[in-house]
């Protein structure tokens, strides 16, 4: 079961990589701004976009752990349920963030810092508007109030639940709100890409990657656990591994 595990983090990854493009080209490609598949293919040489994939990764394996566990009947630990809590629980409050940075831009007319620190700013730019900014100190402060306010729910949650209960309704809610994620972003997309300013389109470009990374994240342990019936099906003799 671990190997089908492993199976599912790459083909995870590399659903993630495949649609980069398409996705990018489809959000920007216009007459105006000059983006083409060669442009946007530079993405690739970025070592944010790799990061951020090692942490969905990360994220991904997260749950897989805890659903190895319950699958396989062994008792599960704290220690990977604890880690399903903090990264799940992560997830939630970037799917906040996402909506925010979109609808901010869709007010202000302009892309959001989020969109920046992601995206372009260098760290030593990142650094500098830290420390000078409140609005960027007061956004990683309530980045991670939400953050310890979702872990706080997903932790209470794994004291009353069975393991694979409590795994099936934090992809419920991660599901859910990577649906009402795109909601927002997608069409507070079409409204920037319509306006005439800068950059036009970036934060909410946030939104609409972070949610599409989450909710295709979200059906990981759904297949896992597909698998395993099946498995079981086939090899009614064998004890699950």
């Amino acid at each position: 079961m671990k190997r089908f595990a492993i199976y599912i983090i790459f083909l995870y990854g590399a659903i993630l990589v495949i649609l980069t493009q398409p996705v990018m080209l489809a959000a920007f490609a216009s007459s105006s701004d000059g983006f083409d598949w060669k442009e946007i293919s530079k993405v690739f040489e970025a070592w944010r976009y790799w990061i951020l994939l090692a942490i969905m990764l990360l994220c991904q394996a997260a749950l897989l752990g805890v659903s190895i566990k319950a699958e396989s009947k062994r008792p599960v630990t704290r220690k990977p349920v604890l880690f399903s809590v903090i990264t799940t629980s992560f997830l939630a409050a970037l799917l906040i963030l996402g909506v925010v940075a979109a609808i901010s831009e869709t007010i202000n007319k302009e892309p959001d810092i989020t969109a920046g620190i992601l995206g372009f700013m260098k760290f030593s730019e990142i650094k500098e508007a830290f420390f000078e900014s409140n609005v960027i100190g007061a956004g990683a402060a309530g980045f991670i109030i939400v953050w310890l306010i979702w872990a706080l729910i997903f932790y209470r949650w794994s004291r009353k639940l069975e393991p694979r209960t409590f795994i099936g309704r934090q992809c419920k809610v991660l599901f859910a709100g990577s649906a009402l994620e795109l909601l927002v972003a997608v069409p507070t997309h079409i409204l920037a890409r319509s306006r005439d300013y800068c950059c036009a389109g970036f934060s909410t470009f946030v939104g609409i990657a972070l949610g599409i990374s989450v909710m295709l994240l979200s059906f990981g342990p759904g297949v896992f656990f597909l698998y395993a019936e099946r498995w079981k099906k086939l090899h009614p003799a064998r004890q699950v591994k």
